[in-house]
C-alpha cells in the first residue's frame, strides 16, 4: 500500500523526498534501452532494484549490454546479481570484466577467487590494483604476499600505508603489524620492528581463527610473529655484541 500510495503522488507530480529515485524516469529509460541505448538499460535495470519491485533475475537482461559494452558499474551489478541467482561461474566473469574496467570491489573480489586457487601471484596483482584504488585492506593483502616471496622492499610502501591509514578498530591491524614488522625486520629497520611484532604476536590468535586450519597451504605461508620476535631478539644482540667489540679495540 505505501508503494502505491507512492506511485499515485508520483503520477499527480506530488512532493518527493530529495534522496528518493525519481521513478517518473522509468518509462523514458525503457524506451530508449529498448532502442538501444545501453547506459540507458543499466540505469532502467539500477531504478528497479532500488525500488525492489523486480527479481534479479528480470533485472539481467537491462544490465547485460551495459557490461558487455565495458560499463564497470554494470558488470560489478551484474555480478552481485548473478550471486543472488548462485551462478557462480558467471559472477565470476563478470567481477573480472568490472575489475578489469577498475572497479575497486571487482579487483578485490579477483584477488580473494586467485587466493582460493592458490595462484598468489596473480592475487598479489589484482589486491595491488585494488590498493590504488583506495583500499587499505588490499594494501595489507599486497604487502603480505610480497612478504611472503620476501620482496620486502616492495612490501614496505602497501604496509606502511595500511598500518598509518588504520586503527585499532580495524579488524586486520594485528594482520598488518606482523607483516609489516616482518619487512622492517628483514631491511635492517629493527627498532621499528619491535613493537609491530610485539602487536601481532599478542593478537596473532585472533588472525589464525580468521583463516581456519582446514589449507595447510595457507597457514605454511604464514609468518609467525613470536618466530619473528625471536629473530630480531637475536639480531639486537648481534649489534651490540659489534657494537661492544668496536669499543673495546
Amino acid at each position: 500500500m505505501a508503494q502505491l500510495a507512492r506511485i499515485a503522488a508520483l503520477r499527480e507530480g506530488g512532493p518527493r523526498a530529495s534522496d528518493e529515485p525519481d521513478y517518473r524516469l522509468l518509462p523514458g529509460l525503457r524506451e530508449r534501452a529498448e532502442a538501444g541505448d545501453v547506459r540507458a538499460g543499466y540505469e532502467y535495470a539500477d531504478l528497479l532494484n532500488d525500488w525492489g519491485g523486480k527479481n534479479a533475475r528480470h533485472l539481467i537482461p537491462w544490465l547485460e549490454p551495459a557490461a558487455r559494452a565495458g560499463d564497470p558499474d554494470a558488470a560489478y551489478d551484474l555480478a552481485q546479481l548473478c550471486a543472488k541467482l548462485r551462478r557462480f561461474t558467471d559472477r565470476d566473469t563478470w567481477h573480472r570484466v568490472a575489475a578489469e574496467r577498475g572497479d575497486q570491489h571487482s579487483c578485490h573480489h579477483m584477488g580473494r577467487l586467485s587466493d582460493f586457487h592458490h595462484d598468489y601471484q596473480e592475487s598479489e596483482r589484482w589486491y595491488a590494483r585494488a590498493a590504488a584504488l583506495g583500499s587499505r585492506l588490499d594494501s595489507m593483502l599486497a604487502g603480505k604476499l610480497m612478504v611472503q616471496r620476501e620482496a620486502y622492499e616492495e612490501a614496505e610502501p602497501y604496509l606502511r600505508r595500511a598500518w598509518e591509514e588504520g586503527d585499532d578498530n580495524d579488524e586486520f591491524r594485528a594482520e598488518t603489524a606482523g607483516y609489516y614488522g616482518t619487512a622492517l625486520r628483514h631491511l635492517g629497520r629493527l627498532d621499528e620492528a619491535m613493537g609491530l611484532l610485539a602487536t601481532a604476536a599478542e593478537g596473532w590468535h585472533d588472525v589464525r581463527r580468521i583463516y581456519g586450519t582446514d589449507d595447510l597451504d595457507v597457514l605454511s605461508r604464514m609468518i609467525d610473529p613470536a618466530k619473528e620476535l625471536e629473530a630480531l631478539d637475536e639480531a639486537l644482540d648481534a649489534e651490540l655484541d659489534a657494537e661492544l667489540q668496536d669499543d673495546e679495540e
